[in-house]
């Protein structure tokens, strides 16, 4: 984890000046916009508690970040808060970039296949393999051999569809706990 830049008795407590200079100081050395833009929303907040004037604190920064730079979750989760930092058509501009649907499922589907990725080294952390050689996680073994049952064993349903769900849960429980 990396170090903050401020303590937040500093945050609240140094003056605009060496604020401002930090700040900028620190974009330039890193380039990590999202934590400039986190500490600009701090300083929005002490505007808004304080009686000092943090109003347009390093507007230019913030612009720069806002249209410059790529899109990122921090970037679509705070760019409301710096709508007064934009002429109409800007704002138009950036909100289409920082929303459009081609970044947004990009992110979905990363987070997606992250998720993907944990459950298959689970399924196969319990492998079992098959007579042909296959491998398959056990819980789909257990199912499978559910579902090949011989024929005659296999009865019309008579319940009601809910209660069949029901037994087919129960069936398949007792497999997968034996």
């Amino acid at each position: 984890m990396k170090k903050q830049l401020f303590t937040p008795q500093q945050l609240f407590h140094l003056k605009r000046k060496t604020l401002e200079k930090r700040i900028t100081n620190f974009y330039q050395e890193t380039e990590n916009g999202d934590m400039a833009i986190k500490y600009l929303i701090a300083l929005q907040v002490r505007d808004e508690l304080g009686t000092e004037d943090f109003r347009w604190m390093l507007k230019d920064l913030a612009r720069h970040v806002f249209l410059k730079t790529k899109a990122t979750r921090t970037l679509r989760r705070y760019f409301n808060y710096f709508k007064n930092y934009f002429t109409a058509q800007e704002w138009r501009k950036m909100v289409a970039r920082l929303l459009s649907s081609k970044n947004w499922l990009a992110e979905k589907l990363a987070k997606l296949g992250t998720k993907i990725t944990g459950m298959t080294a689970q399924i196969f952390n319990s492998a079992v393999q098959t007579s042909e050689g296959a491998v398959i996680g056990e819980q789909f073994f257990a199912g499978n051999q559910l579902l090949e049952s011989p024929p005659n064993q296999i009865k019309a349903p008579t319940d009601p569809p809910k209660k069949r769900r029901w037994r087919l849960l129960e069936r398949l429980d007792m497999v997968h706990s034996s």
